[in-house]
């Protein structure tokens, strides 16, 4: 007795947001993926709604585009900003998790330090553009607040993003982000 062989889609990237889904043998159907969300699953997905109504539509959009809106954020927090320190100038710094959990210990430790009304410039941080910086209590606590200040501007950004409704197709535009 013959078997039947199972069908799976598989889903081709044409270009950053566009795939070609084959949903059955023969059969492909062209879907598009919201930014930051092109994947091949959900491509595939997609392409297997089928007929769904326009509100049903947009709500698909928009939960891909909030997704898409996360990712993005958590580029721009992890690409890092440029803040000023008294007494040093610009320092370069970078954003990801761990990158964040040394400024709290930065500013933990210069905080420690200006209570204890120390003034010894011997706390090391690295920059993004791997330079060492010997930092006073003070310019500890200032460096780590303006970072910290800085990834507090970027989540208030995705807020107003969202919180102004729907999320608009072009949300990674600048001028919707703090600089």
């Amino acid at each position: 007795m013959p078997t039947e062989t199972q069908f799976s889609p598989s889903a081709t990237l044409v270009s950053g947001t566009e795939w070609l889904v084959e949903t059955a043998p023969s059969e492909r159907v062209r879907v598009f993926c919201a930014p930051g969300n092109s994947t091949q699953a959900t491509a595939i997905a997609l392409a297997n709604v089928g007929d769904i109504s326009e509100a049903q539509q947009a709500e698909l959009i928009q939960r891909d585009r909030k997704a898409a809106l996360h990712a993005h954020r958590d580029r721009l927090i992890a690409a890092g900003t440029t803040v000023v320190v008294t007494g040093i100038g610009d320092v370069p710094l970078r954003g990801s998790p761990f990158d964040q959990t040394v400024m709290l210990s930065l500013l933990q430790r210069g905080a420690a330090r200006v209570a204890a009304s120390d003034t010894t410039a011997d706390i090391l941080f690295r920059d993004d553009d791997n330079t060492d910086h010997l930092l006073t209590g003070e310019q500890a606590v200032e460096l780590a607040e303006a970072g910290m200040a800085w990834v507090q501007a970027v989540m208030q950004s995705s807020w107003a993003i969202k919180d102004a409704g729907d999320i608009p197709e072009d949300f990674d535009d600048t001028v919707y982000w703090s600089s």
